[in-house]
Order: structure tokens, then sequence, then C-alpha cells
């Protein structure tokens, strides 16, 4: 029984260290820009970006979250993450 739990354990150990080793993506997310989302919103969210303004790029992926538009907040937060150095 002992020996069952520590394999388990282990298991368990591999996989978060393995999700904590994941590779970031090299680019954003996709957006539909001009479909479902406004190309004034990318051309917002990149000033946004540009000025480091993390408490604009915030509102905007609470908006986001607001509209339930999934594609968007993970724009926005990588974003927020890669571009603006929010994190």
């Amino acid at each position: 029984m002992i020996a069952a739990m520590a394999r388990l354990a282990a298991v368990v150990i591999c996989v978060l260290l393995a999700s904590c080793a994941a590779e970031k993506p090299s680019g954003p997310p996709e957006v539909a820009w001009g479909v479902d989302v406004a190309e004034s919103v990318k051309a917002d969210l990149e000033a946004k970006a540009a000025a480091k303004d993390c408490d604009g790029l915030q509102a905007a992926f609470d908006t986001a979250e607001t509209h339930k538009n999934a594609d968007l907040m993970a724009y926005i937060d990588w974003t927020m993450d890669n571009r603006a150095n929010c994190y």
C-alpha cells in the first residue's frame, strides 16, 4: 500500500514538473480581429502594452471577461505577460 502511494506521489510530482516546464507560446493567441473584435480594440491594447499600462490592460481584460470573450481574454493575458511585463 505504501509503495503504491509512493508511486502515485512520484507520478503527481512528474506531472506537476512537466506542466511547469511547458514553454510559453511564441506569439499571442489568435483573435478574429475585425470579425469578433474591432480592429480599434487591438490598436488600443497595443498602445496600452507599449505604455506598460497594466491597469488599462486589466480593465480591458475585465471587459472581455464580462462579454465572455475567451479569445480576447487570452490575448490580453498574453500581452500583459509578454509585452507589458505586468506579471
